[in-house]
Formats: C-alpha cells, structure tokens, sequence
C-alpha cells in the first residue's frame, strides 16, 4: 500500500473521532461528575484536536502538521485512558485505546508521503521562476 493511503486511513481515524466528540455533544453525553460547561469544553476541544489533526495528516507539509498529528494521537490515548477510569467495565475507552496503537503505527508508514511533500514545498520554494515578476525595473 503506498506511504499516502496509511495517512488517509489515520485522518479518517481521526475525522470519526471528531464525529464521536460532536456526537457526543449533541446527543448531551456528559463525562460523570463534571460541569456541564467542562464537559462542552473537553468535547470541543477533543473535536478541534482531532479534525486539525486529520487535515495534517493529509496535508503533510510542515512540522507543525507533524505536531498537530503527534498532539492528536496523545489526546486519543489519553481520552481512551479517562474514558476507561471513567467507566470501568463498560469498554467504552477501548476503541480509542486501539486507535491510539493503531495511529503510531498508520503514521510511521506514511513517513515517505511526508517526506516527500515536504520535498515538494521545498522545490517550489527554490524555484523563483514561479514567482510572479513585476513589470517595472
């Protein structure tokens, strides 16, 4: 399978994990014993985290792409983690637990399609004929 379609299976990992925080959220799911305005804020924020990271892991064209992919994968261990405390017996932090074995491993193997975007920019950058020239000297 070619380095790009791993990054697309992790943004869409990430873009269901979106899903289940908007979901969650809509449907008025709440993490126990919490104000409500914290569980809106962990749900928008898990949301946000989550669907920037799907698109760097599309994009892949700056470090900060790669951070955005890193902070996603630790929001996705540590929500499986909480969400396991916060319900044990349940399984309820165990698809995020398996997305965050799964994510390490999906990003690895799109390394290549990284480097090569980032190759990419660096070339278009280099080159000042594609750079509009002005008409007055």
């Amino acid at each position: 399978m070619k380095p790009t379609h791993y990054g697309q299976i992790a943004a869409v990992i990430f873009a269901a994990e979106a899903a289940f925080a908007v979901t969650h959220r809509i449907v008025g799911g709440e993490y126990g014993r919490f104000t409500h305005t914290f569980n809106v804020s962990v749900d928008l924020v898990l949301a946000a985290i989550w669907l920037t990271a799907a698109v760097a892991v599309t994009v892949r064209r700056t470090f900060a792409a790669f951070l955005a992919v890193l902070i996603g994968g630790l929001a996705t261990h540590i929500h499986g983690i909480l969400f396991s405390v916060a319900s044990p017996g349940t399984g309820a932090g165990v698809p995020f637990l398996l997305a965050s074995c799964i994510l390490p491993f999906l990003a690895v193997r799109s390394a290549p399609a990284w480097r090569a975007a980032s190759t990419e920019a660096e070339e278009r950058r280099a080159h000042p004929a594609s750079m509009p020239r002005s008409s007055h000297a």
